[in-house]
């Protein structure tokens, strides 16, 4: 900028260069831009003129001849800085095309002459504003903690700070004349070198660039994330570029470790939701959680180890591994001894629920070396626990990078090998009750069929035994006492009795053990029960209870097996009376809008049953009332005769009842068919 002064003598040394030229135009051009072209050329010449715009090929295109203000004579002489450089130009122009005389150039030098003492006085107030400028820059670049670096217009570093010297390894005139790419990434490098001369190249000027990720290149060759910001600047005509550079490789890793964590919690979701329920997929769930894990961590392994023992010592046994497909994992152990391994210090670790964690030259050196040896650079342990014990590890694995591990990230894997240590502890309790219920089952089986056996080893002398009572009770001869046949009548009674308990000691067998077959066939459902009512009236006898059947007039037949039907019926109704001392005990069929029957149920108003033992009276030998001076025998079968039965046909049996009320056994006919598309069937 020129002071007020100067401004004011170059106006009137302008104004008088119009008189003498007779020019419209007449100014000093201190690299105005659309005046370049008509600049005098790097040749050494100090003047330039153009008589005619128009006529010369150079300048007939240029903006200023080509409109306003229309130029055709061009005159212009150099005036020169206090270095000898050009700093700019005094000119004359003319809408009309002239002659330029020797008198007119020499006349133009002298006028140039008085106008270049004040170009240089600017000049070199520039030069002392320009040094001071540099020296609060460097000042500035010195003592930043951030990498600076200056380039000049072919983009080669002319000033590197001493924070460029430590991020990048480099000593300061290594870098000096080198190109700026030299710190780059060498993927980088010709796609920078492009791009920065194609704007070059643009005519655009004043570039200002913020938050430029790049990827920087150390001088051992490691790399590293940079953000840089660029800034273009003019000093004595040249161009140059300043750049401040910032190594976010902290703040990267911190974006990297929370993305981890969360792709890793993503991963944790899908062991809960797989896991945590009964599955027989287990082992291609574990197998597709080990490569969630491994790919959210980016690892370069993820293995399941169960703790087990080696020689007496502790040992890591392999369950499970996963490896990207780009590295072979039969290379991996798959069984190892922590303390042969000197990884004792991790058992102690893992046993108490801690993990084992961090880039492989943190480690001891003895561990570090076990971990080299596996090419490993960086390793994340983390405990899996099994109710109170300690099971084994989830073990994740990096060979490429030093990459370090964030506490959320280990708390989320922490997460990870807990639902593991729950699915391992639900697939141990789900194998014992599995195992026990075999158990169970193949002693009930046995129990069945030794049942049935001896059921039939006892009925055969039993009837005997009933057999030759019923001839002695004739009394054909009278040669029997009155006490004689009373004792007779006694052994006739029980032996009914214990048959009548072997044959439904026989059935239940049977039914459990699979070799009860099933009758089909049509069955009339409301004469069955009627008949099966009339026959047990006489259990009545000495009791104020009354049997009554409720059921619709019509009810159609189905298909079943009459005589297990009617059995159901006589064990409830035996039921019902054995604990009914006074009421009524009602057999009530349901049947749907068709009059096909949907149930049977047969409601007493005996003393009821206690809510704790509603289901325990359906098991064999169980009774409502458990008490030694229980006041109702009986085997208990009846009742798990009934249940098993139904099953066995496909029926459903339930039970509400009320103490001091009375009990309602409910047989829903779930599975029953109609036994003909039209007619009745005649009992």
């Amino acid at each position: 900028m020129l002071e007020a002064p100067r401004e004011r003598r170059f106006e009137r040394l302008m104004g008088l260069a119009r008189e003498l030229f007779d020019v419209p135009i007449a100014l000093v051009n201190l690299g105005e831009t659309d005046l370049e072209l008509f600049q005098p050329p790097e040749n050494g010449l100090d003047v330039l003129v153009v008589s005619d715009a128009r006529a010369d090929a150079r300048f007939r295109a240029h903006p200023l001849v080509v409109a306003e203000p229309w130029i055709r004579f061009y005159a212009g002489q150099v005036i020169r800085d206090v270095e000898g450089e050009r700093a700019g130009t005094l000119c004359v122009m003319d809408r009309r095309p002239r002659s330029f005389t020797p008198r007119d150039a020499l006349l133009l030098r002298q006028l140039a002459a008085l106008v270049e003492p004040d170009v240089q006085a600017v000049h070199l107030s520039e030069l002392a504003a320009l040094q001071e400028s540099e020296e609060r820059f460097r000042l500035l670049a010195e003592t930043s903690a951030e990498p600076m670096f200056a380039l000049d217009r072919a983009g080669s570093i002319r000033f590197a700070n001493p924070a460029a010297e430590r991020t990048f390894g480099f000593v300061r005139h290594e870098l000096i004349g080198k190109p700026f790419e030299l710190i780059l990434s060498s993927g980088l490098r010709q796609t920078y070198r492009r791009r920065f001369e194609r704007y070059l190249t643009s005519g655009k000027r004043g570039l200002s660039v913020t938050g430029l990720e790049l990827v920087g290149r150390r001088r051992d060759g490691a790399e590293l994330p940079l953000e840089c910001s660029l800034c273009e600047f003019a000093a004595e005509g040249e161009r140059y570029f300043t750049g401040v550079i910032r190594d976010v490789s902290e703040r990267k890793r911190a974006s990297e470790a929370v993305y981890r964590r969360d792709a890793i919690m993503q991963a944790v979701g899908f062991a809960a939701e797989r896991f945590l329920r009964p599955s027989d997929r287990e082992e291609q769930d574990i197998d597709s959680l080990l490569a969630q894990l491994g790919t959210a961590a980016s690892a370069s392994r993820v293995s399941i180890f169960e703790a087990a023992t080696h020689d007496g010592q502790p040992a890591a046994l392999l369950r499970n591994q996963w490896t990207p497909e780009d590295i072979d994992a039969s290379q991996f152990v798959q069984a190892v001894s922590w303390m042969a391994l000197g990884l004792d210090r991790w058992v102690g670790a893992l046993r108490m629920g801690e993990a084992v964690y961090g880039n492989a030259t943190t480690f001891p050196q003895a561990e570090r070396s076990v971990l080299a040896s596996g090419g490993i650079r960086s390793i994340a342990v983390v405990p899996i626990g099994v109710g109170v014990e300690w099971w084994g590890a989830l073990a994740l694995e990096e060979h490429c990078t030093d990459r370090l591990w964030s506490d959320a990230e280990i708390r989320a894997l922490k997460t990870a090998a807990g639902i593991l240590g729950a699915a391992i502890l639900r697939k141990r309790s789900e194998h014992d009750l599995r195992r026990a219920k075999d158990q169970a089952e193949t002693a009930s089986i046995a129990k069945s069929q030794f049942l049935a056996n001896m059921s039939h080893e006892l009925r055969t002398p039993l009837n005997s035994v009933i057999g030759f009572t019923n001839i002695l009770v004739k009394n054909r001869d009278q040669n029997l006492l009155p006490n004689d046949l009373k004792y007779l009548e006694r052994i006739r009674a029980n032996g009914k009795h214990l048959l009548e308990l072997i044959n439904d000691v026989l059935d239940l067998s049977k039914v459990e053990a699979g070799k009860l077959e099933l009758d089909h066939e049509p069955v009339a459902l409301r004469d069955l029960v009627d008949t099966t009512l009339a026959q047990l009236e006489v259990r009545t006898l000495g009791k104020d209870v009354r049997l009554v059947l409720d059921s619709p007039d019509h009810v159609a037949p189905i298909l079943a097996d009459a005589a297990r039907l009617k059995q159901i019926v006589i064990n409830l109704v035996g039921n019902a009376l054995k604990f009914t001392d006074q009421g009524t005990i009602t057999a009530e069929i349901g049947v749907d809008p068709s009059g096909l029957p949907v149930r049977l149920a047969v409601r007493d108003t005996g003393i009821g049953i206690p809510a704790d033992r509603l289901e325990a009276i359906f098991n064999a030998f169980e009774q409502a009332d458990t008490s030694t001076t229980r006041n109702y025998g009986g085997s208990g079968l009846g009742l798990a005769i009934c249940r098993s039965l139904c099953n066995l046909m496909g029926y459903r049996l339930t039970l509400e009842s009320e103490v001091g009320v009375g009990s309602i056994f409910t047989v829903w006919l779930d599975g029953a068919e109609v036994a003909a598309e039209a007619g009745t069937v005649e009992v």
